[in-house]
């Protein structure tokens, strides 16, 4: 029953693959059961569809007083941008009393251009050597499957603007072996025999396995720069630019009736 529940609010033609929040928020208001949002979770993230076509959201680590986030601010008056540490789960409230705290503060005294700037570099440097020291290397093991990242193109090598469901990924393909400390050999298929078959671990990303799962080859052609060429389906209007001394004709090409992709 569960799982049935879960597939009609998630597969539906009026949900459109949802993310795990708001799959919750919109699932707990008519039905509840012990660990559902654990289940939720990891139902989403079981989903072969959206591991090819959503691309992973990485946020900051968090830092000794639990901030987990940077509020940008910047000065259109004197150019220069202002990083405040915050947490996501303050309220406009609590936005408001650091920004006067912070900046309405700086305004009512003299602006130290300089000095404001010298804090700006001292909080970024901080900032990346904390995020360098916390940051945790992606790492595969020989065996297991994983995705590749592609890039479409349409015939004269632009990259297509992608919808929210369109493939941004191939596979899964084992993994081989480990080559180097951010490298790895993986096993593709014929029709990708010609490609160099040892990738960097950002091209890679993990695959979560799910039984229900039916894998589909992947009958396209990569190229050495790991993109692929997708030909016009149709052409979905036509109209003429007219300028001072000429006429230039405009063709929406249709790449994908699915997805909607078209330039």
């Amino acid at each position: 029953m569960r799982k049935t529940i879960l597939d009609e609010v998630y597969k539906s033609k009026l949900s459109v693959h949802p993310g795990s929040i708001k799959m919750y928020k919109d699932l707990k208001q008519r039905f509840w059961w012990s660990g559902i949002m654990k289940q939720v979770a990891e139902y989403v993230a079981s989903c072969l569809t959206c591991q090819k076509a959503k691309l992973e959201h990485q946020s900051l680590p968090k830092t000794q007083h639990k901030f987990d986030s940077i509020w940008v601010i910047v000065d259109r008056l004197t150019k220069s941008t202002h990083f405040i540490p915050v947490r996501t789960t303050y309220d406009v409230t609590k936005l408001a009393e650091i920004y006067i705290a912070d900046i309405v503060r700086l305004h009512r005294t003299t602006y130290k251009v300089r000095l404001i700037q010298e804090k700006m570099k001292t909080a970024q440097s901080r900032q990346i050597s904390y995020v360098d020291q916390r940051k945790k290397l992606l790492e595969f093991q020989e065996g297991e499957h994983v995705f590749l990242r592609v890039t479409p193109t349409n015939v004269v090598g632009r990259a297509l603007k992608s919808m929210k469901l369109t493939p941004k990924i191939i596979g899964p393909f084992q993994i081989l072996r480990r080559v180097g400390l951010v490298t790895y050999q993986i096993v593709l298929p014929l029709n990708l025999a010609k490609l160099h078959n040892v990738f960097h671990v950002s091209h890679l990303r993990k695959y979560m396995v799910d039984p229900p799962h039916i894998i589909t080859p992947n009958d396209i052609q990569l190229k050495d720069n790991i993109s692929f060429v997708i030909p016009p389906l149709s052409i979905g209007d036509r109209t003429t630019k007219h300028l001072r001394g000429k006429e230039i004709v405009l063709v929406k090409v249709i790449w994908d009736q699915t997805t909607g992709d078209a330039t």
